[in-house]
């Protein structure tokens, strides 16, 4: 059994500086989103508008996790706080099941894993739709599932892109 005992000067000191720096991540994840959403303006290239969309999640879910709804929206009740925690993970889902479809070029090369990403993304705005009826802990384990899935099928198709790019030995 591990004891720490601080004076509550230093305490506080760590809360203010915990917070600061999960203050600066929130703030950099928003600049990404508009960032991104200026490229897919200027650019019109949809890649910029999925990628701006799915680090939103993230950011939504760090705001929701790291408390800073309970300082901003101190009128949300539990329910409500367990929806900004769910459906951004959600959401997230079809975001980057988008982003990474147009990243890798899936369309253009992998017939077969581009159905694949359709059906990620679609099983995302499926969960979505799931969670804000109240049912994410019923699909939970599906959804991880799904992520882990997107996150396999990305790392596949990514390796064989390097393999492909890389000069053949003599």
């Amino acid at each position: 059994l591990r004891v720490d005992l601080r004076s509550s000067a230093d305490r506080a000191w760590h809360a203010a500086l915990t917070m600061s720096f999960s203050a600066a991540y929130q703030g950099l994840t928003l600049v990404v989103v508009l960032v991104n959403i200026v490229f897919f303006v200027v650019a019109q290239a949809r890649l910029y508008l999925f990628y701006a969309g799915y680090v939103a999640c993230l950011a939504a879910l760090n705001f929701a996790a790291g408390g800073f709804i309970r300082i901003f929206l101190p009128q949300l009740d539990a329910g409500e706080i367990q929806l900004a925690l769910t459906v951004p993970v959600a959401l997230q889902t079809v975001m980057a099941a988008l982003f990474v479809r147009d990243l890798l070029e899936v369309p253009a090369r992998y017939h077969r894993v581009d159905g694949i990403m359709r059906v990620i993304a679609v099983l995302g705005v499926v969960a979505t739709v799931l969670t804000v009826a109240g049912r994410f802990q019923q699909i939970a384990v599906l959804q991880a599932v799904v992520q882990l899935i997107l996150t396999l099928t990305t790392f596949l198709v990514s390796l064989d892109q390097i393999r492909r790019r890389m000069p053949q030995a003599i």
